[in-house]
């Protein structure tokens, strides 16, 4: 489940804009997130993230729970099939939760988790894809896309496709790769259903295929700025 809740994070996170269909390098292309929130200051009054998800898989579904606390410290967790899973970062260490078995998060992992559960994203969008290209304009369900590719900063590759017309993110395709998946499996998340949150328009539906298998995801609640309980590594006080 943990690819799921990093999907639904960088969705959630993404400030939406009008400017894609000018831009000429891919830095133009993501800085208009920036912009069309009203810059670092107004992302800088996010201080706590408190969201619910439904996500079905196949034929099963399982409802989504994440705490997200300035700038990275979070906790995710899921139950799929009475069985719990989850995973979170208390601000020195990541861990992964399957069941009642807790392994601290490898640094691969780690960096992957945080991109995708940072309030100051922002801040560090550079950092977090040392390598930002814009490549050729595609077309996705009959509309023209800007195509950026990231490599990120334990070597993922990712792809961010954003409707010209809107700038608003359309697709977004990342690959899986783990233990569990030791061949690469390429993930399609189509974004939709925008909304507005407050000050920031958030996608509250995405679908799409993890290799031939299809998945959806629903967002339930997502709220900004309240309080929320300490978050620490599991079995420590």
């Amino acid at each position: 489940m943990k690819i799921y809740l990093q999907v639904l994070a960088l969705a959630l996170l993404l400030p939406l804009g009008a400017h894609a269909a000018n831009a000429s390098t891919a830095d133009e292309v993501l800085q208009r997130h920036i912009e069309a929130l009203g810059g670092h200051e107004k992302l800088a009054r996010i201080q706590t993230r408190v969201m619910e998800a439904k996500v079905s898989v196949g034929w099963f579904s399982a409802k989504m729970k994440s705490r997200l606390i300035r700038p990275n410290i979070y906790e995710a967790e899921a139950t799929i099939l009475g069985q719990g899973g989850g995973s979170g970062y208390d601000g020195t260490t990541g861990w992964v939760r399957k069941g009642s078995k807790i392994s601290v998060a490898p640094d691969k992992e780690l960096k992957r988790m945080l991109r995708g559960n940072s309030l100051d994203w922002d801040r560090k969008f550079k950092q977090f894809y040392p390598t930002r290209r814009l490549l050729p304009d595609e077309t996705v369900d009959g509309k023209g896309v800007k195509v950026v590719e990231l490599i990120a900063d334990n070597g993922d590759r990712e792809i961010w496709r954003f409707d010209t017309a809107t700038g608003l993110l359309k697709q977004l395709e990342t690959t899986k790769q783990d233990e569990e998946n030791p061949e690469p499996v390429k993930i399609i998340s189509n974004v939709s259903d925008y909304r507005e949150v407050g000050d920031i328009l958030v996608a509250h539906k995405i679908a799409g295929l993890e290799g031939k298998r299809e998945f959806s995801m629903e967002l339930l609640s997502v709220v900004f700025n309240q309080p929320v309980a300490p978050i620490r590594f599991p079995g420590t006080k």
